[in-house]
């Protein structure tokens, strides 16, 4: 802190001593003009420090990643009272109906000098994903009631332990690893034919920002999360624009399947964000989904054939919740909810598609959409597409008593930050490249959470070699010398004063030199 050294105790009286003596405006005007820049520096000089003292100040301020298991929060403050309290405030930029985020109390011995630290494991709460945005701020009290909040920092949560490519079009970012410059290329190029068809088919024309994480199979994928299920090959996170994939550079076929896949979900979950908690029946989000992929295995709509003529194919009905438990079920489950989605699309048209998804959106329940966009509910559109293809329109008994098998396991019900954001979408690995679900023994099923923070869960990462060491990013506060207004005003008070007390002062010995 700079100090002053001046002695203004006898300053006024002897400069206007010297004003009243003189003989010339010139001379009265010089001096008095001397004495307001002396005035203004003592005031620069003494004011200015004090308004500078600030009660609680930051020593330092970390977060570390850990990803995908934990983040951890680290802040160092010292005041002139001991610190009695510390919270800190946090959340993502992940779509949510809450603006305020979480508050976290920190537990700590309080004093002049204080250490808060506070881990967030992401296995109680919900994986993030690679690209996602986390924010913090802390709120810190001492003793005599003084208050500070820090400024508010972000830091990208991103997947160390990998070196990524990246390439960007229209607003499609591509990252992967393993795979040359051509690879990023076709991704980017498939990302594109499948916005296309959902502007032309869906009638959704204005998708998101969207970022696609390419790892090199399915078990990266469940790496990347926390308590996944071991059929997931490609996972949506709707509320961030981002979706992770597992597709190794030999996989054409599966690449062009996943990609539309995910980036359905992706646009489609925009499209459909809303703080009613509304939502899409599973069988009409995964047909839409499916219905991007254009290139259906002819054996999977053999599958359903044999389905409907052995009367084992399920109501439509009971595909609202979730998809069977077991791998020959779900494979069932997922080609018939895009015959259906195809058939509404092909008979009716992209606009109205878009009328269900946005009559849905705002809080109506499914029956009640599809009678006010097509005129029909859910049994009523199995009927018309079974007598369509020349079926019953009434299932079985058959088909009935298989659907009682139905739960739902394909749907990740994982709560995030808010509890009205979209659960991430699981998009299983094909029969060609797992074997899982082409099987009919029970698919595993995840386990479900209900906790207050962020996304879904998976494995936990198996590396942890110091190859591997996740960065720490510090970030360092200066405070703000004029930011306390308790010591503003006092401050802006007196110079009104003083200068009123200067100029009335000059008025006064003006006027007597003149009389």
């Amino acid at each position: 802190m700079m100090r002053c050294t001046y002695r203004i105790t006898s300053i006024p009286f002897g400069y206007f001593s010297q004003l009243v003596h003189r003989k010339t405006k010139r001379e009265i005007v010089s001096k008095f003009t001397k004495f307001i820049y002396l005035i203004s520096l003592i005031i620069a000089c003494y004011a200015i420090p004090l308004s500078a003292q600030s009660p609680i100040e930051i020593d330092e301020e970390n977060v570390t990643i850990d990803f995908p298991d934990s983040i951890t929060f680290e802040l160092s403050v010292e005041g002139e009272a001991n610190i009695e309290n510390g919270t800190l405030v946090y959340g993502t930029n992940g779509r949510s109906c809450q603006e305020a985020g979480s508050k976290q109390a920190i537990d700590f011995d309080p004093g002049r000098s204080v250490d808060l630290s506070w881990e967030w494991e992401l296995k109680r709460s919900g994986s993030l994903p690679p690209g996602a945005e986390i924010w913090w701020e802390w709120e810190i009290e001492d003793a005599d009631g003084n208050i500070m909040t820090t400024e508010r920092q972000t830091q990208l949560v991103l997947d160390e332990r990998y070196a990524w490519r990246t390439l960007e079009e229209d607003g499609v970012v591509v990252n992967w690893i393993i795979g040359n410059e051509a690879f990023g290329e076709s991704i980017l190029l498939i990302a594109a034919e499948a916005l296309a068809l959902i502007a032309n088919d869906m009638g959704v024309t204005e998708p998101p920002d969207i970022d696609i994480w390419v790892y090199p199979s399915g078990a990266e994928v469940r790496d990347a999360l926390v308590y996944s299920s071991e059929w997931a090959g490609g996972v949506a996170f709707s509320d961030y624009g981002i979706t992770i994939v597992g597709i190794a550079p030999d996989q054409d076929d599966w690449k062009r399947q996943v990609v539309p896949h995910e980036l359905v979900h992706l646009v489609v979950g925009e499209l459909m964000f809303n703080c009613y908690g509304a939502g899409l029946p599973v069988w009409l989000n995964e047909g839409l989904a499916r219905y991007a992929e254009t290139n259906i295995e002819a054996r999977s709509l053999d599958q359903l054939q044999t389905a409907l003529e052995a009367g084992k194919l399920p109501p439509l009905k009971t595909l609202a919740g979730g998809f069977s438990a077991y791998g020959g079920g779900a494979s069932l489950a997922y080609t018939q909810s895009y015959v259906m989605v195809k058939y509404l699309i092909d008979e009716y048209g992209a606009d109205q598609m878009l009328d269900l998804l946005n009559t849905v959106k705002e809080g109506n329940l499914i029956d009640d959409a599809l009678e006010s966009v097509y005129g029909f509910d859910t049994a009523g559109l199995d009927a018309q597409w079974r007598e369509t293809v020349g079926f019953a329109a009434t299932p079985t008994l058959a088909s009935d008593a298989l659907a009682a098998q139905a739960t739902p396991t394909m749907i990740a019900t994982i709560a995030l930050v808010n509890p009205l954001a979209s659960p991430p979408t699981l998009t299983p690995v094909p029969a060609t490249i797992s074997p899982v679900i082409a099987t009919d023994e029970p698919a595993p099923t995840p386990e479900l959470t209900a906790t207050s923070a962020s996304s879904v869960d998976n494995t936990v990462i198996s590396d942890s070699s110091d190859d591997f060491a996740t960065p720490v990013a510090t970030v360092e506060t200066m405070p703000d010398p004029l930011a306390d207004d308790s010591n503003r005003l006092p401050l802006i008070v007196v110079a009104v004063l003083v200068v009123g007390l200067l100029i009335g002062s000059f008025a006064f010995f003006l006027g007597k030199r003149r009389s």
